[in-house]
């Protein structure tokens, strides 16, 4: 299990221009350098992650699958997200563009929060039509619920997992990824990455390494 702790404030300092270098990542807003640190450290956790599956591909993975993408704070389509939830809430829209909540490093766990937005990013870039897997599937996040014997239908961030199994169910982050098949996808590719002991099941972790950590 990966440590889930935030980044120390010691780290040495992060700037939109290594974010871009190293990951493509586009910041579109004034960032803290906490934030900017979270980001990166993110990034390093998700690229060693790649590299244990596709040894010395990592940052190659992240530049085709995650790239190029644009970071906001705030924004429209985050006040959006946080009315129809009714509490502050990070959304990606349309497709490529994530927008954070303004503190989302004070969340209790910011690193796993942001790989679980990242990975909207990726059911986008991998789906097999333009219009946004998140709403409208069409990308791994519909074909990792297939195969666990789900039936995704409806909108993708609010359809709900009653097809599933009880026991393929989350149990942590408060069953959050039982709202949609989307958000069951989100929290399946942070979960891998930080505890995998806490996935519903093996199967995810090998689905998921198999399906989606490729060239």
């Amino acid at each position: 299990m990966s440590d889930l702790r935030s980044p120390a404030d010691s780290l040495a300092l992060v700037f939109p221009l290594t974010l871009r270098l190293e990951f493509g990542w586009e910041v579109n807003a004034t960032f803290s350098q906490r934030q900017l640190n979270l980001l990166y450290q993110t990034g390093l956790d998700l690229r060693s992650f790649v590299e244990h599956c596709l040894p010395g591909m990592g940052k190659a993975w992240l530049l085709q699958k995650l790239a190029p993408l644009s970071v906001h704070l705030g924004g429209a389509p985050h006040a959006l997200a946080t009315w129809f939830n009714r509490q502050p809430t990070s959304i990606v829209f349309p497709r490529t563009n994530l927008w954070l909540v303004a503190d989302f490093e004070q969340r209790v766990n910011p690193r796993l929060h942001l790989v679980h937005e990242l990975a909207h990013i990726l059911d986008n870039r991998l789906a097999r039509r333009s219009l946004p897997a998140t709403i409208f599937g069409g990308g791994p996040a519909d074909r990792l619920f297939r195969a666990l014997g789900g039936q995704p239908r409806g909108a993708r961030f609010a359809n709900g997992v009653a097809s599933l199994a009880p026991a393929l169910r989350w149990t942590v982050n408060a069953g959050y990824g039982n709202r949609s098949s989307g958000e069951y996808f989100a929290e399946a590719f942070a979960w891998i990455i930080y505890a995998p002991d806490r996935l519903p099941s093996p199967a995810l972790l090998e689905w998921m390494q198999t399906e989606l950590f490729r060239m």
